[in-house]
């Protein structure tokens, strides 16, 4: 079966690499690191296109904007499912605590290391990106709830008087009434 040429685990930690052309494994992980890189891009560049959007508060952009981050994110799921599988198909369990160092043991050019190492920084990228954008959506989620209870003449609304100090004035007017 699937699972009968596997190899236990080295005794120093080390997965011993399932009876296979190690170019064979190489290359597919390269392929699938690859794969992954494309498609962190991918959405990097939608990452960016979705700031734009909230930067100029154009809804129908951002609506299309954030369907395509949402293809982006499920194309990298399956590629990483795929990735997983195939540590899985290489080592016989699950994925190492230290991949990279895997990635070291299966080739030793150092390729798939740096591929990695590439992987990882566009997605650290990717996240904080996803980080400011969901600050600016939480910025002018707030500039909007203030703005509706000023119309609403709320109390809770905070305006500034003449002399510039913050009130939240007693004596608001509602001045969506006529």
């Amino acid at each position: 079966g699937p699972g009968e040429d596997r190899q236990p685990a080295a005794e120093d930690g080390r997965a011993d690499l399932a009876p296979m052309d190690t170019g064979a494994w190489v290359r597919a992980f390269a392929s699938l690191i690859q794969d992954q890189i494309a498609a962190t891009r991918a959405l990097a560049n939608r990452l960016e296109d979705e700031s734009q959007a909230l930067l100029q508060r154009d809804l129908g952009r951002l609506d299309a904007v954030t369907a395509d981050k949402q293809r982006c994110i499920e194309a990298l799921e399956r590629i990483e499912s795929e990735r997983r599988s195939l540590v899985s198909a290489l080592t016989g369990r699950p994925e190492p605590a230290d991949f990279l160092a895997l990635l070291r043991q299966t080739d030793s050019s150092g390729r798939l290391a740096a591929y990695w190492e590439e992987l990882v920084r566009l997605l650290e990228s990717c996240r904080e990106r996803n980080v400011q954008n969901g600050r600016l959506v939480a910025l002018r989620r707030a500039h909007l709830l203030r703005s509706l209870a000023i119309l609403q003449g709320s109390p809770a609304a905070i305006t500034y008087g003449p002399a510039g100090l913050a009130s939240s004035g007693a004596r608001q007017r509602n001045l969506a009434r006529v």
